[in-house]
């Protein structure tokens, strides 16, 4: 059984989202926010970015968290609007934030690593 929670939908028609995908769609939104922060603070003690992609932009005070935060409301958004009958997209979102709480937990290792906290 999943709890869902009303939405106002177009024309002010009202739909469920499981609680599920809320929970989801903030938690890759959160694990994203989290990157950036811990990415920003190992780089603070001399490491690198990894990404090519947002090495282009974590420099800049608010690039970073502006694109990592658009792309992550994006794919929650189509989460949420997706049909609650298709589980496609509840199991595709949910490898993403596998996939990013590795990279939180191998920021973690590595911040530990380069503030010698881990020998």
């Amino acid at each position: 059984m999943t709890t869902e929670l009303g939405r106002a939908g177009p024309g002010g028609a009202t739909t469920n989202v499981s609680a599920q995908r809320w929970f989801l769609a903030f938690t890759l939104l959160i694990l994203n926010v989290v990157d950036v922060v811990m990415t920003r603070v190992i780089i603070g003690l001399g490491g690198k970015e990894a990404n090519p992609f947002m090495r282009q932009v974590i420099d800049r005070p608010l690039a970073p968290l502006a694109l990592k935060g658009m792309i992550a409301v994006l794919v929650g958004a189509l989460l949420l609007a997706s049909p609650k009958n298709r589980r496609f997209a509840d199991v595709a979102t949910l490898a993403v934030c596998v996939a990013y709480l590795i990279v939180v937990c191998w920021n973690l290792f590595v911040f530990l690593r380069a503030s010698g906290r881990l020998g």
